[in-house]
């Protein structure tokens, strides 16, 4: 116990990173603005449930294996629909209405509170919940574990932990808003554990639950806290996180981009910042909403369609409000490049190599060079038992026509005990 006391005392000290690998103290917001970034990506949005779909108080959205999902805490409800390329959406198996959740250790006749909503690598759904509906006063910062495919009704949480009192004092309301996991390879290096001073070493943590960590969002103070959670229920804080937004209620990491996106709701005006952990040098950019999204709106959902879904240069991104029965849901565009490179070569004398649409290029190697009997050659070949070759590249089929050789004279040297050409067409080497 008293351990954890000091570990929780080191974290709650540690200054807010803005480049997620550096201990640098935190400038203020007034200090280090920067101007924000038009978004990058189409300018409309469209509505998904012209019809009433969730139940007035939908607030988390998360990406997985061409999935979307979205958590209501109203009652606690977990929405689970296909997706496709063009944005549109199908409710998955099992999933025509919301699905009820509960709590691991207790029923709660209200429901829980879920805010946030996240997938880890293997499928598990997890949620941040920051009160039981049932005691709507009294502040309970929980994270859910479940199985969305559970065939129970309502689901029940296959384990849970309790992080009130690791985090900061939030009102009831005011408690975690949202919650993402990331890869710990997406965060090798990249984020220092409060707890060693050192680059996050998940070794050090051998009874993560999840191989990775997860960041919470604290509506409280708009701050972002890493945590590992240990599979006998227990908790350890890793690091803050400081993105400089106002009014946070969406976290949603891409791995595509190795981005981790923060959005914020009405009261930061639907803005967002992103900061690459794929870029140790990078630091948080502030991103405005598309221009077709109202700013005013209470949007409490984000989330990124994964990069397979990509089409004519479009990914597509959802959005999710709070406190309508209908109109919740938004689908819009980013821009989004996914190379594509043809089975041709495009080919020198030395190199052959693909080329995408776009001009990048890629898989450029030497040609790797073998004998090619010319037909022109066949009859003298027949005649004087000497034939004319010209190198072949065996992987794109580029031949060197400006050099020329005879059996007997082989251009590599390696190639010499293998004269494959020359024996197909019968003829001697010399």
């Amino acid at each position: 116990m008293k351990k954890q006391m000091i570990r929780w005392l080191l974290c709650l000290l540690a200054a807010p990173l803005t480049a997620a690998s550096l201990n640098v103290p935190q400038a203020s917001a007034e200090e280090t603005a920067l101007p924000a970034t038009p978004w990058p990506g189409e300018e409309t949005v469209t509505v998904y449930d012209t019809e009433p779909v969730f139940y007035g108080n939908a607030s988390g959205l998360d990406f997985h294996s061409g999935r979307l999902y979205a958590v209501d805490n109203g009652g606690g409800f977990l929405w689970v629909l296909e997706a496709f390329p063009d944005g549109s959406l199908h409710p998955a198996d099992g999933y025509g209405i919301g699905r009820e959740v509960q709590y691991a250790d207790r029923d709660s006749v209200r429901g829980p509170d879920p805010e946030g909503i996240t997938v880890d690598g293997d499928g598990l759904v997890y949620l941040a919940v920051e009160r039981d509906n049932d005691m709507p006063w009294q502040t309970q910062n929980v994270i859910l574990q479940l199985d969305p495919w559970a065939p129970s009704d309502p689901i029940k949480a296959m384990q849970q932990w309790d992080l009130t009192a690791s985090l900061p004092y939030a009102p009831a309301n005011k408690g975690i808003e949202a919650v993402e996991w990331v890869s710990a390879d997406s965060v090798r290096g990249r984020i220092t554990d409060c707890n060693t001073g050192l680059p996050l070493d998940m070794d050090n943590y051998p009874d993560a639950c999840s191989d990775g960590l997860f960041f919470l969002a604290l509506e409280a103070n708009d701050q972002i806290y890493g945590y590992v959670l240990n599979s006998d229920g227990s908790a350890v804080q890793i690091a803050r996180l400081d993105p400089g937004l106002r009014g946070i209620s969406a976290l949603e990491y891409d791995p595509a981009e190795g981005a981790l996106w923060v959005t914020a709701d009405d009261r930061g005006g639907n803005e967002a910042a992103k900061l690459l952990l794929s870029d140790p040098a990078a630091q948080w950019q502030r991103i405005l909403p598309p221009v077709g999204l109202d700013p005013r709106q209470n949007t409490e959902g984000f989330a990124i369609a994964e990069e397979i879904l990509t089409r004519d240069d479009r990914r597509p991104v959802y959005r999710l409000r709070d406190g309508v029965h209908d109109g919740a849901l938004t689908v819009g565009f980013m821009h989004w490049h996914v190379h594509q490179f043809p089975e041709e070569w495009v080919t020198d004398g030395y190199r052959h190599w693909h080329v995408c649409r776009c001009g990048e290029t890629a898989d450029a190697e030497e040609h790797t060079f073998v004998h090619m009997l010319t037909e022109a050659a066949q009859a003298a070949a027949q005649q004087d038992h000497m034939a004319a070759y010209h190198p072949l590249c065996r992987l794109c089929g580029y031949v060197d026509t400006g050099r020329t050789f005879c059996v007997g004279q082989d251009l590599y040297p390696e190639l010499s005990d293998t004269p494959v050409i020359s024996q197909l067409y019968g003829i001697p080497c010399i």
